[in-house]
C-alpha cells in the first residue's frame, strides 16, 4: 500500500483531573453537638474509659463496580450506652471532555456505596458495643478512597478512625499487529467500515490465523521510487492493526491524539484508516481497530510513537510503538519486531 499525501493533525487539547472529593455531593451542614448528657454506667462508682475503636482486616484493593465487607468492633469500658455514629467519604473523581457533535461536553464520574451492618448511612441513628461490618461497593473510578468513622458518646467523647481503601480496574490488552487491512486483508479502500469488518470477520480468542505470530512493537518502511515522478524516492506508507480489549466491554477514551516529534518523522498515524483522522476527545470501541501511517516527509530514520488513552474508570494507559523509515542502500528486514501473541 502507498499512501503518498501530507496530512495535517489537529491535536484538541482536553484535561483529566483526578482528585478527590467528597461522594457525596454538596458538602453537609455543619450542626453544633447536642448538649452532652450524663452517660449510664455499668458502675456508678467507676469511670468511664475511652471509646475504643477497632478497625478489622481491610481488603488489598476492590475491582470497580464491585463490593467488598470489612469489620470494625466498638468497646468503652462501664459504658452502657449507644454511640452516634458518622461516616464521611473523599473520593476520587474522573473528569473527561469529549467531542459530541462539534462540541466538548464535560462527564464527571465519581462516588461509591457504603452500608453499616446492611444499612443504609441514614437508616442508622446510632450503634452499640460490639462488631459491627462495612460494606464498600461500586465504586467508580479507581485511585484511593478515604473513610471516615466517627463515633461519639451520650457524653460529648469522640473517637475517629481513617480507613483507605483503593479500587482498581480489569487489565487492558493492547496489542498491534503487523496486518495491513487495505492490503493483507482486502477491505478496499474503505476506512469508514474496518472497524465492522475486522471485528465481523476476524476474533482475538482465538486469534485469527492472519494475526498469528504479528504482533510488533516496530515496523519497518524503505525508501522507493516515487510513482510518477522520475528520479524522485519516497517514503510509502504502512498498514496495521490494533487490538484493545478490557473485561467489562467498556469503551475507551482517548484525551489526546498519538503523539511524536513532529519535527523528526516519516510517517504520521491514521487513526481507522482515514486520512486526516484525530482521536483526540473521542470513545474508542473495544476490539480490532486500523491504525494506519501515511507519508509525511522525506527523512530516514526512526520515529517513535505513543498511544495513550483511559479505561472507563479513569485508569491511564500509555504504549509505545516504532516506525523505522530506511534509506534505499539499507537491507530492509523481512519482518518488524515481532513480540508473543
Amino acid at each position: 500500500m502507498k499512501m503518498n499525501k501530507t496530512i495535517g493533525t489537529i491535536i484538541l487539547a482536553c484535561s483529566l483531573i483526578v482528585s478527590c472529593m467528597a461522594c457525596g455531593g454538596s458538602d453537609p451542614e455543619i450542626e453544633p453537638d447536642p448538649t452532652p448528657i450524663p452517660p449510664e454506667k455499668e458502675d456508678p462508682d467507676k469511670p468511664l474509659g475511652d471509646i475504643i475503636l477497632t478497625i478489622g482486616e481491610l481488603p488489598d484493593s476492590i475491582k470497580v463496580e464491585t463490593g467488598e465487607e470489612f469489620k470494625f468492633s466498638i468497646s468503652r469500658e462501664n459504658y452502657k450506652g449507644k454511640f452516634k455514629v458518622s461516616l464521611d467519604t473523599v473520593c476520587p473523581k474522573f473528569e473527561l471532555i469529549v467531542m459530541e457533535a462539534g462540541s466538548a461536553k464535560q462527564i464527571i464520574r465519581k462516588g461509591c456505596e457504603l452500608n453499616v451492618d446492611g444499612k443504609k448511612l441514614n437508616e442508622i441513628d446510632s450503634l452499640t458495643s460490639g462488631e459491627h461490618t462495612i460494606k464498600f461497593s461500586n465504586p467508580a473510578v479507581v485511585g484511593e478512597y478515604e473513610l471516615v468513622l466517627g463515633l461519639t458518646g451520650s457524653d460529648g467523647v469522640k473517637k475517629s478512625e481513617t480507613i483507605k481503601l483503593k479500587a482498581y480496574s480489569p487489565e487492558v490488552i493492547f496489542k498491534i499487529y503487523e496486518v495491513d487491512p487495505y492490503i493483507e486483508l482486502g477491505f478496499g479502500w474503505e476506512p469508514e467500515k474496518y472497524y465492522e469488518n475486522l471485528n465481523n470477520n476476524y476474533t482475538y480468542s482465538p486469534l485469527s490465523e492472519i494475526f498469528v505470530g504479528k504482533r510488533v512493537d516496530k515496523i519497518y518502511t524503505q525508501e522507493e521510487p516515487k510513482p510518477g515522478y522520475p528520479g524522485e524516492w519516497t517514503f510509502p506508507g504502512r498498514g496495521t492493526t490494533l487490538y484493545a480489549a478490557q473485561e467489562g466491554g467498556k469503551d475507551f477514551w482517548f484525551n489526546e491524539d498519538i503523539t511524536y516529534n513532529k519535527d523528526k518523522y516519516t510517517l504520521i498515524p491514521a487513526w481507522g484508516g482515514i486520512e486526516g483522522s484525530t482521536v483526540a476527545l473521542t470513545f474508542q470501541k473495544q476490539g480490532f481497530n486500523a491504525l494506519l501511517f501515511w507519508w509525511g516527509q522525506e527523512r530516514a530514520g526512526e520515529t517513535l510513537y505513543t498511544i495513550a488513552f483511559y479505561d472507563y474508570w479513569g485508569k491511564r494507559y500509555e504504549n509505545k510503538f516504532t516506525i523505522v523509515a530506511l534509506d534505499r542502500n539499507a537491507i530492509l528486514p523481512e519482518t518488524g519486531n515481532r513480540l508473543p501473541d
